[in-house]
């Protein structure tokens, strides 16, 4: 027995789109076009959007893009301008652009084409940048600054001397290097200035396990201690170890002075 055909609403996701004609025509010669679509894609099955630089498209969210083909022809053909019929298929990306009935395939991503001109295909929304807001500053006791920036040549412009040693501006495991080269215990402080949060582990040649003092919680990874070298709160940590305050920035929503921001006032 063969299997039931699904109802033809359930081919639609207005939340994915699955192709799309764009062209520097207003978006009412696309709400006219519309008409044109079989008869499902003519309501949810489709949107007009505007666009920059003059662009409008008409996104469809289910069919296929063969029927896009005649009505790209048309509209270049009545509009005397190209006409860029985009599918969105993951194993057959394409962008023909059409004058005519001449068509020649562009490289790239349907999505990327249409966002150059400020317009979002829904179901492939820019993902926003991740940001980072954890420091990492390292401080390797009993080496020089020659001898750290011997060892690792390429940190050489985030290394400085202080009291302990060697201060690292971490960004890939330098501390650890170094500390594992000269034999030598080392600090490695973790800071988040989104929530003001940090942690500290330390690391001893003679001893198997890293230790870490952690105010918040303990992690399974480290040895848990109750301080770094008697102190527990960051000014605290910062004073023994040498670091300069001003290696770390200021708490989100927080002003360099150190007041609050007016939002948080």
């Amino acid at each position: 027995m063969s299997s039931p055909i699904p109802p033809i609403l359930t081919l639609i996701n207005p939340d994915d789109t699955k192709w799309a004609i764009a062209a520097k025509v207003p978006a009412s010669v696309f709400e006219a076009a519309r008409c044109e679509l079989s008869e499902f894609l003519q309501t949810d099955g489709s949107r007009v959007v505007s666009g920059d630089k003059g662009m409008s498209a008409l996104l469809v969210f289910g069919g296929s893009p063969g029927e896009g083909e005649d009505l790209a022809v048309e509209l270049s053909q009545k509009h005397k301008t190209s006409v860029y019929l985009l599918d969105f298929d993951d194993e057959a990306i394409a962008i023909g652009q059409f004058d005519g009935p001449r068509v020649k395939w562009k490289r790239g991503h349907p999505a990327d084409f249409l966002e150059s001109y400020g317009i979002t295909a829904p179901g492939y929304e820019p993902r926003p940048a991740r940001i980072i807001t954890i420091s990492i500053i390292g401080v390797v006791d009993g080496i020089t600054l020659e001898q750290a920036q011997k060892a690792v040549p390429k940190a050489r412009d985030r290394l400085a001397a202080n009291a302990r040693g060697v201060l690292v501006n971490d960004i890939s495991c330098e501390t650890i290097d170094l500390s594992r080269k000269f034999k030598r215990q080392s600090f490695t402080l973790f800071y988040d200035r989104a929530d003001g949060s940090f942690s500290c582990v330390v690391r001893k040649p003679d001893q198997q396990y890293e230790e870490c003092f952690d105010p918040k919680e303990s992690s399974p990874n480290y040895k848990a201690i109750d301080s770094i070298l008697g102190e527990i709160t960051l000014d605290g940590i910062l004073r023994v170890l040498d670091i300069p305050r001003h290696m770390l920035p200021p708490p989100e929503g927080t002003a360099t002075d150190g007041s609050r921001s007016p939002e948080q006032r």
